[in-house]
């Protein structure tokens, strides 16, 4: 816009130049010259200038760009401080902020006495940032649990669309283990398996995003599931419709796998509601 402004004011002057020299007016075709380099100027564009990096920051940078390109792999051992201060030319107190940086990124996790090791715990940090936004009253846990059932609704669905022989195999596996647990009346297991059995699902729909933003919201509901053990009728009912979600799947009938996972998630969000609400009225 603004070069086009420019030559539309040039055009202007000129022709303002011409009629003005016909009537012998220098001092306004010398006043016309100034505009016009006025407006050639404004042509000119500076990006902003950034806010230069420290060199723990660019400690961070080099590293996790070894972790995402896979060079550095999850459970890998990283050298010791002493080697990646000599490595990066940096003292040890900026390789220490370094580490401090990338473990609150969830790219590694340290070790009192063992060293940084790569975790590239992703979820760790949708996880974060989620619960910052998460109060511990009823409308946020209702909220919450609205979030999840269009997450796990979809994950069924194109579960059902994509899931593999492999996928099917550790599903059933997992809904077995989640029953066993229910039917032992194993608050503990029941909760570990049942956060296994919806993590099969999830990644059998094939989208990676999908599955750690899930992962992540499940890690947030940990007390409310456990709301959930404490009723048989509701233990016994959530494998019920693990049951009917897993035939959906099978079958290849997104649309029931669907339907299934979201009347699972509301009718455990309404279990859980309540049983909430109950406990901060005793």
């Amino acid at each position: 816009m603004a070069r086009i402004a420019s030559a539309t004011v040039n055009c202007a002057a000129r022709e303002a130049e011409t009629t003005i020299a016909d009537n012998r007016s220098d001092e306004f075709i010398r006043y016309l010259k100034v505009v016009r380099q006025a407006v050639n100027m404004t042509t000119v564009s500076f990006e902003p200038l950034r806010k230069p990096q420290t060199r723990s920051q660019l400690v961070v940078s080099q590293i996790e760009d070894q972790i995402r390109a896979g060079e550095l792999t999850h459970g890998e051992k990283l050298a010791s401080e002493t080697q990646l201060a000599h490595q990066f030319g940096v003292s040890r107190s900026v390789v220490r902020e370094a580490l401090r940086l990338l473990e609150a990124m969830g790219l590694i996790s340290s070790r009192h006495g063992s060293g940084s090791y790569v975790s590239n715990n992703t979820e760790r940090i949708v996880s974060r940032i989620l619960s910052l936004s998460v109060m511990p009253d009823e409308t946020s846990v209702h909220e919450l649990f609205e979030f999840r059932e269009s997450l796990e609704s979809d994950a069924a669905r194109l579960a059902a669309q994509r899931r593999s022989e492999g996928d099917v195999d550790t599903i059933l596996r997992r809904l077995e283990a989640n029953a066993s647990a229910a039917a032992a009346r194993d608050a503990e297991e029941f909760t570990r398996t049942d956060w296994e059995f919806h993590a099969a699902i999830s990644e059998a729909a094939g989208n990676r995003y999908l599955a750690v933003v899930l992962k992540a919201v499940r890690e947030m509901q940990y007390d409310v599931v456990n709301l959930l053990t404490t009723d048989t009728g509701s233990v016994d009912q959530a494998v019920d419709q693990h049951r009917r979600i897993v035939k959906a799947v099978i079958e290849g009938s997104a649309e029931g796998a669907e339907s299934a996972a979201r009347i699972h998630i509301q009718t455990t969000a309404a279990c859980c509601i309540e049983r909430a609400i109950a406990s901060m009225q005793d």
